[in-house]
């Protein structure tokens, strides 16, 4: 556990470079670890307008709900795609059934029109 402390701790001070005080500066770091394992990073961003100031803490965090709402879509959209694929073979699968038994059908139709013609002019 405690190499991950590390990790995360070097990482926040890493990020923390990329910070944006220029009124305070100050800059803060931040990392944190989705039970995943995925790591968040995200640094303070100033502004001069003291309240639309984002901490690094929270900017960790949306990046971690960002990522974890683009990945569900991902899925979501692999999971249309597959069940686009399954959908077009069955439609084949069926279309081809259907084309057997009416050529079965046509083809007896055939077979009695002819067989007909032969007891007529027998």
């Amino acid at each position: 556990m405690e190499d991950i402390d590390n990790k995360l701790a070097d990482l926040a001070k890493e990020i923390a470079q990329k910070a944006y005080a220029p009124y305070s500066k100050f800059r803060v770091g931040a990392a944190l670890i989705s039970e995943s394992g995925n790591i968040y990073t995200g640094c303070n961003i100033e502004n001069a307008a003291y309240p639309a100031t984002i901490c690094a803490e929270d900017v960790a965090v949306f990046k971690a709900i960002s990522d974890s709402i683009a990945g569900e879509h991902g899925a979501r959209m692999t999971a249309m795609h597959k069940a686009t694929d399954n959908a077009s073979e069955l439609r084949d699968q069926l279309k081809l059934t259907y084309n057997k038994a009416r050529q079965t059908a046509i083809t007896n139709e055939i077979l009695e029109i002819v067989g007909g013609a032969e007891a007529l002019n027998s």
